[in-house]
């Protein structure tokens, strides 16, 4: 499997993720716009946070 194909995989399970994620927290009035600090609305935290678990997973995972 090529870096290409090994990237695309792991991004749909990552797309996927986030969409079991946003369903299972979803409340009517949610409001991604949200700002939750002076930069960051909630989608841009919740990016935040699917793409340090991929790092730390991934670097968990190089060391193991």
């Amino acid at each position: 499997m090529s870096d290409k194909e090994v990237i695309d995989k792991l991004l749909a399970a990552e797309r996927w993720e986030v969409e079991n994620f946003i369903r299972l927290y979803q409340v009517p009035e949610f409001d991604t716009d949200i700002m939750i600090n002076h930069r960051w609305d909630a989608l841009d935290m919740l990016a935040h946070i699917v793409a340090w678990h991929e790092s730390f997973a991934l670097n968990l995972s190089l060391i193991a």
